[in-house]
């Protein structure tokens, strides 16, 4: 090695130090000296002060401290590319239209974004079969099939979704078949309803909060009429026409904008009996390809973190889960994702080749199809890129096209393989339109992405002090 400073980041939790070190994947607490003899080594004058001291050899001896970086960038899934495209794709995402009956302020189509606008172009059924065609000939080694229907509103064109899941039902192997909407909730009629329930969707609705704050941003097109109303006694004849079902498969989709309390939007959603059992995802409106920039409060924050510091007292029982706000419930889930299974597990070192975290395999968990039959890895890339797009339903997946998605990191190796946060990067293809915009965004959101890894393992190792067990537990 060219010097043997070790690969390591260091971190506070409250009077608490500890180590993240990075060849072998561990978080380790350590003491306020250790931290600090640790924090020496990076200081030339200071280097050989400390590199011999009792507590840095011990972690030597057991394995910590390398410098070792990756050398090579190559996505570990590189070489399985072309198989995985030719049998695995196993996700199929229709945008069956790019029309809609709402126009909602901060919405991907609304202007704001460059990534795409409204348009009135929908999806055939001849393109659509073609699409799942596609999808049954290339998924021969998935254990199953899954179907999305994206929009704009994808229930303006409910009656392609009929035909699409018939011919899903007829068509290919003898695998489960697994179907997925996005919706506003404003077309949700008695037929609509049943028919999910028959085919068993996995249902998603958007919706922003109470009444004020949801038809600030989700008004029907040409009109100043919002649409919460609607989509209220839509949600509760649905729940009582299909209650277990409604309870199961019915999840919601808020965006935060932080022009109101979110005090005021976690209180609604406890209060009311239609969403209570139901899973939501939240996120503060995107500022990917976003003209404008995306601001957030303070006093928002401050009342979203209330709520986050309550829902991590309830996983060491300080907090009861009905004083847990609905909305703040699936952030656990970063958590655990980020560090359960890891902590018992520790590698020798990184490996000399591999890639960031950031990428997905391009086409394999997400296949999304345009309406006009052009192929992305994914629904929330810009359909105007050139550089996003994966090939047409003609052509096929272009595998060396795919492989420059999946490789994102080409080009910025020497920023990239000194990050401490490597592996836990969210960097891809979404945040950009063009290999040179990707690297202006990597150099951009960087410091943004690292502030969020080291505060998820400060909350990981806050919950392990007070003795969660995350080897265990994930509720």
């Amino acid at each position: 090695m060219k010097n043997n400073i070790p690969f390591v980041h260091l971190f506070n939790v409250s009077e608490n130090h500890y180590m993240f070190d990075v060849n072998t994947d561990s978080i380790l607490k350590i003491t306020e000296s250790t931290s600090k003899k640790v924090n020496d080594l990076f200081d030339k004058s200071k280097h050989g002060e400390v590199e011999n001291s009792e507590d840095l050899l011990k972690l030597r001896e057991n394995g910590y401290l390398k410098s070792n970086r990756v050398e090579k960038t190559l996505h570990p899934s590189t070489k399985l590319l072309p198989t995985i495209l030719r049998s695995k794709i196993n996700f199929l995402v229709l945008q069956v239209t790019q029309g809609c009956n709402l126009r909602c302020s901060y919405c991907i189509y609304s202007g704001l974004y460059d990534t795409r606008q409204h348009s009135k172009k929908k999806m055939s059924f001849d393109t659509a079969k073609k699409a799942m065609d596609y999808l049954i000939t290339h998924s021969t080694d998935s254990p199953d099939l899954k179907v999305g229907f994206y929009g704009g509103e994808p229930l303006l064109e409910f009656e392609l979704i009929k035909k699409c899941v018939d011919y899903m039902e007829t068509m290919g192997a003898n695998k489960p078949r697994v179907y997925n909407i996005t919706t506003n909730g404003t077309c949700l009629t008695s037929n609509v309803m049943d028919f999910f329930v028959k085919h068993n969707f996995r249902v998603t609705i958007s919706l922003d909060g109470p009444e004020n704050v949801h038809d600030r941003s989700r008004r029907f097109v040409d009109s100043d009429k919002g649409s919460f109303r609607l989509i209220k006694r839509n949600l509760e004849k649905f729940k009582e026409r299909h209650p277990q079902y409604y309870s199961q498969n019915v999840g919601f989709n808020t965006v935060l904008t932080s022009k109101d309390s979110y005090f005021e939007i976690s209180d609604y959603f406890n209060s009311e009996d239609v969403f209570s059992n139901s899973e939501f995802s939240c996120n503060f409106v995107s500022d990917a390809q976003s003209k404008d920039a995306i601001n957030i409060n303070d006093q928002f924050l401050q009342e979203y973190y209330y709520e986050y510091f309550k829902m991590l007292l309830s996983k060491v029982g300080r907090v009861g889960e009905k004083n847990v706000s609905v909305i703040i419930k699936q952030e656990f889930t970063n958590i655990w994702q980020t560090r359960t299974g890891k902590q018992n597990f520790k590698r020798e070192k990184l490996p000399s080749i591999s890639h960031h975290a950031g990428p997905c395999i391009p086409g394999e968990k997400s296949l999304f199809v345009t309406a006009d039959e052009k192929l992305f890895p994914c629904e929330r890339v810009s359909e105007n890129s050139e550089y996003c797009s994966l090939g047409s339903l003609d052509s096929g997946v272009d595998v060396n096209k795919a492989e420059k998605m999946l490789n994102v990191e080409t080009g910025m190796e020497k920023h990239c393989h000194n990050c401490w946060a490597y592996e836990y990067c969210g960097m891809c293809c979404r945040f950009s339109t063009s290999q040179a915009d990707i690297t202006k965004q990597i150099q951009m959101r960087c410091s943004g992405m690292r502030t969020g890894v080291e505060n998820l393992f400060k909350d990981y190792c806050v919950l392990r002090e007070l003795g969660f067990d995350f080897e265990v537990n994930h509720n």
